[in-house]
């Protein structure tokens, strides 16, 4: 992270979702007048070389939006072993990504209503495509992305609108699902 000149750390007294969280990490970076937002899940594991790697890429193209690539995920590869290569790639990880400052310019922030999690990542990719701000992946920064652990280590609790055998993490997808579908009229796969 040679390349990073400051982290900061936010750490909510409560869950205020995903959104919420991307939006008021994007809003103080703001106020410190960054051109680059760096946002990560926090089942992200790196390689040294992924950040610098990543920021490097956004600096050098004119991609609203750039990712790193999750190996395994993507490609059935140990993120330690995948070998880096100068290229893009069209298909996108939303869980390790860079954002430019012009494109939250132009399109503004994440969508709220998604809560606590899931969709809120397709549904800003889909303002972006029709904001015509392009975004790509990058094979020099690669990570492992633990999917899903979050969920399963804090044992998300029921909630009253969730049926006694689903898990809060698999109902907030469907909801997630079901209002991007009311808000954009299709739901993607």
């Amino acid at each position: 992270m040679n390349s990073i000149q400051k982290i900061l750390y936010i750490k909510n007294p409560l869950n205020y979702g995903v959104s919420a969280g991307f939006n008021q990490g994007i809003k103080i970076a703001l106020i410190q007048k960054s051109e680059f937002f760096l946002i990560v899940n926090n089942d992200i594991i790196f390689r040294k070389d992924s950040i610098d790697n990543l920021l490097k890429f956004a600096r050098n193209t004119n991609y609203g939006y750039v990712t790193s690539i999750d190996s395994r995920r993507c490609f059935k590869q140990d993120y330690l072993e995948f070998k880096l290569r100068n290229e893009e790639w069209e298909g996108l990880c939303n869980s390790c990504f860079i954002l430019k400052k012009s494109t939250v310019d132009k399109i503004g922030f994440y969508d709220e209503n998604y809560f606590p999690a899931y969709m809120e990542d397709i549904d800003y990719i889909e303002r972006m495509g029709q904001a015509g701000i392009e975004r790509r992946s990058t094979f020099m920064s690669i990570i492992f992305h633990d999917e899903g652990s979050t969920g399963r280590k804090n044992n998300w609790k029921l909630t009253s609108e969730c049926n006694s055998s689903a898990k809060l993490y698999e109902f907030a997808y469907i909801k997630g699902k079901e209002y991007f579908k009311k808000k954009w009229g299709f739901c993607p796969n």
